[in-house]
């Protein structure tokens, strides 16, 4: 399985698990994978940023509540003015992640 790749990104350098960042977000579904998927996200906030984007832009509402949760709150500045407009849609939106979004938008406050 692709996501037991999360483990071995762990010891990987920098360029091996920005890569393979894609596969790192798919770990954030997977409860046994989660927090070392989050650890790897934290060091490249900058080239996991438009990944984030595109997840929070995708269909796939377990990934976006993920992001919501416990991503797009921890990251940096700005990066979070780049998915600012992704949030703000979701925050917009009704359903089940209306709440989350507009949580998410609080951490961008000072």
């Amino acid at each position: 399985m692709e996501r037991e790749k999360i483990e071995v990104l762990k010891q990987a350098p920098m360029s091996e698990v920005t890569a393979n960042i894609a596969i790192i977000l798919e770990a954030l579904k997977d409860d046994t994978f989660q927090h070392t998927a989050l650890q790897l996200l934290d060091q490249i906030p900058t080239e996991s940023t438009p990944f984030i984007e595109e997840g929070l832009l995708s269909q796939d509402n377990e990934l976006k509540q993920v992001l919501l949760e416990k991503v797009v709150p921890k990251l940096p500045f700005y990066s979070k003015i780049v998915v600012a407009n992704a949030v703000e849609h979701i925050a917009m939106a009704s359903g089940d992640l209306q709440q989350l979004a507009k949580d998410a938008l609080k951490s961008f406050e000072p």
